[in-house]
């Protein structure tokens, strides 16, 4: 969830690196798509106005098993278009990466438009299966590293702070 130090904002605040960041394991290469759904807010507000925040999601290339500490085109690898709606999704073509054959993850940031929005989360990654794209997905893919791994970054390996 995005709540006190982890609700940075969207990536045109400084705080953008203080979102929760997961590490995004293909194990094969292929259309991937990732899913943010927000939760619902308990109490509608008071005003009349929309209980959704904006959201957004982005792709980056990583960088070892740190979070992403730039947001640049050569490290954008796909960014969904910020929406105040339930949920918002991104389509990539991303390259195989896996744990146990090496290779940099890709780092998955789910943020909302601005800082100090809290807020619970879903963030889900399934391989997008496109006409006339197949996912190239050897039977030895499906056990081990499996499919898609998705994990938050540690804070063992992460920078220091």
């Amino acid at each position: 969830c995005w709540s006190g130090d982890t609700a940075g904002g969207s990536f045109g605040f400084p705080t953008w690196r203080d979102n929760p960041q997961f590490l995004l394991w293909p194990g094969a290469a292929g259309w991937v798509t990732v899913t943010l759904t927000q939760e619902q807010p308990q109490r509608p507000d008071s005003r009349g106005l929309s209980p959704l925040t904006y959201i957004t999601v982005a792709v980056l290339r990583g960088c070892g098993l740190k979070r992403a500490i730039e947001f640049t085109k050569g490290v954008l690898m796909a960014e969904a278009p910020c929406a105040q709606e339930t949920s918002v999704q991104v389509t990539v073509l991303l390259e195989q990466r896996c744990r146990s054959t090496g290779g940099d993850p890709y780092v998955v940031i789910p943020a909302t438009l601005w800082p100090a929005r809290e807020r619970g989360f879903l963030l889900s990654v399934e391989p997008a299966l496109e006409p006339g794209i197949p996912w190239d997905l050897p039977p030895e893919k499906v056990s081990g590293d499996g499919l898609l791994l998705l994990e938050p970054v540690d804070p063992r390996t992460d920078w220091v702070r």
